[in-house]
């Protein structure tokens, strides 16, 4: 479907030896896949990979210049599928819908990889459609389901919400964006069966925190508490790490944390400082260990 965009594209790209299509026929001086397959050995070619070594490069939002390209090893990743196994309890029985793009964290580490590593069931959307989310979701007898919090108001609000059979559904996840009093407590009013899960994590790291069901009745404001093998702190900007109930830059270690960001060695070493990620969210913590996402550091604005 984009390989019009992708021949626009042609004349800039120089360097460019082979367009490739997955689908389809070759375009002209390119190959098809099936081609391209079917014309070598079926034979693995011998390579050794270690843990350590790079398994993505998947890119920032940009939320203060250019989109980064973190680079992440095939252990922090593993690291951040088996903590989503952990959380959100997928096991062989599960069937998780996912409408969220392969090329996002949550999309594919904690949700789609997580689901493969269980056992489980993943249904893939395309995009986000609401009367096709609905009509999944009773086709498909759906019981996991990862949306961002201004998607998952959309969906309640269609109008084949009432008509559709949810009864499967068990568990909603949302994450991406903070969540307002006012749409958690439309959500719980909707979907009063279902037990919601958040977390707050960022592309370079996976998810940090997670906020259970309980939680959401005791502190609906938080986005949780630290997920296992992550250690985070708050800390002001000279480093010290602040008292509970007073707001600090977020830092965190552990092994789901990225390599590097790619061919940008300044903006990985202004992220490692002092042995710690910075990841640029201010919190706060309460006594509990609660944390409470209030701000963001830098952010840049497009006018």
């Amino acid at each position: 479907e984009f390989l019009d965009t992708a021949k626009g594209l042609l004349p800039r790209l120089p360097r460019l030896r082979t367009l490739v299509t997955l689908h389809g026929p070759a375009p002209a001086g390119g190959a098809a896949m099936e081609e391209l397959i079917a014309a070598h050995a079926a034979d693995a070619p011998p390579a050794t990979v270690d843990e350590n070594d790079a398994y993505t490069i998947m890119y920032t939002s940009g939320t203060t210049g250019r989109p980064k390209g973190v680079v992440s090893s095939h252990r922090s990743r593993v690291h951040v599928a088996f903590q989503g196994i952990t959380d959100y309890r997928m096991h062989v029985e599960h069937v998780c819908l996912l409408p969220l793009p392969l090329f996002h964290m949550g999309g594919l580490n904690t949700c789609f990889v997580a689901n493969m590593l269980a056992g489980a069931t993943v249904v893939l959307q395309k995009k986000f459609d609401a009367p096709d989310l609905l009509a999944a979701i009773e086709r498909e007898r759906v019981s996991f389901l990862f949306l961002a919090p201004s998607p998952l108001i959309t969906l309640i609000e269609s109008p084949r919400f009432a008509s559709t059979d949810i009864s499967s559904l068990q568990w909603v996840m949302y994450g991406g964006a903070p969540m307002p009093g006012e749409v958690l407590r439309k959500v719980t009013e909707n979907l009063p069966r279902v037990r919601l899960m958040q977390g707050y994590g960022s592309t370079e790291c996976g998810q940090l925190t997670y906020l259970d069901p309980q939680g959401h009745v005791t502190h609906p404001e938080s986005c949780g508490r630290p997920v296992a093998v992550v250690e985070m702190q708050l800390h002001d900007e000279v480093g010290n790490e602040v008292a509970s109930g007073e707001v600090g830059e977020i830092v965190v270690r552990g092994p789901n944390v990225m390599t590097a960001y790619h061919h940008a060695p300044e903006a990985t070493a202004e992220a490692f400082r002092g042995g710690w990620f910075h990841t640029g969210d201010l919190a706060r913590r309460d006594e509990e260990g609660f944390y409470t996402i209030v701000d963001r550091t830098k952010d840049m604005i497009i006018s």
